[in-house]
């Protein structure tokens, strides 16, 4: 994938919103993590968010609410490649674009981003079997985002062939190596599948951050 230059990083954060029910979807994870209260959010630096202050945001009849029960509005934006720079796994991938990339979007007065919290054949090398460098740059972005202040929608899967995706799921279920005579829509039928999608999302929802201790 090629570098995001610095440069265009809050041109890509400007005016994009999320939908709520991005955080029912099947291919995502709402991880929202703990922050402390009380505090606005501070230019060029890390900061906490006014809203959704505390704790995992639900859903109560018709509105999200954060952990204390206060209504929660997403405004947020689409940023899947801090999982890839906080592995540095190749000289050219940097942790310091996550923390630009955040102190961008708190500039901006965004409180959450979707970012990628899978990368299939890389991060999880085999179904069940994970890169530890990969989890440790996931628990990084996850720990930022406490940080400065931001929720989180962690995608952990796409439709795409980029970072594996459902196609690699297929490719796992039927131990191929390409997709021909195969079909990614195989994703939603399989019983292989779901239970190998089942087990990866056990897998992060389970594990205890190597920067924040918690779940």
């Amino acid at each position: 994938m090629p570098r995001v230059p610095c440069a265009s990083l809050v041109s890509r954060l400007v005016g994009v919103a999320f939908i709520a029910s991005a955080c029912l979807l099947s291919t995502s994870y709402c991880a929202l993590d703990n922050i402390d209260e009380g505090k606005q959010p501070r230019k060029g630096g890390k900061a906490v968010a006014e809203q959704g202050s505390d704790g995992f945001v639900r859903r109560d009849g018709s509105q999200l609410v954060d952990g204390n029960n206060h209504p929660f509005h997403i405004v947020g934006t689409n940023s899947y490649y801090l999982l890839e720079h906080a592995s540095e796994a190749e000289s050219w991938l940097k942790r310091d674009v996550v923390l630009e990339t955040y102190r961008a979007a708190r500039e901006l007065g965004l409180n959450t981003v979707r970012t990628w919290a899978f990368y299939d054949g890389k991060f999880q090398v085999s179904p069940g079997n994970y890169d530890p460098k990969y989890f440790d740059a996931l628990d990084y972005v996850v720990s930022e985002a406490k940080e400065h202040g931001l929720k989180l929608v962690l995608s952990l899967t796409n439709f795409w062939d980029a970072y594996g995706g459902m196609q690699q799921y297929v490719m796992w279920a039927n131990n191929a190596s390409s997709l021909a005579n195969l079909s990614s829509k195989e994703f939603y039928t399989s019983p292989a599948i779901k239970q190998m999608y089942k087990d990866n999302f056990l897998a992060i929802a389970n594990r205890v951050n190597n920067y924040t201790g918690v779940t």
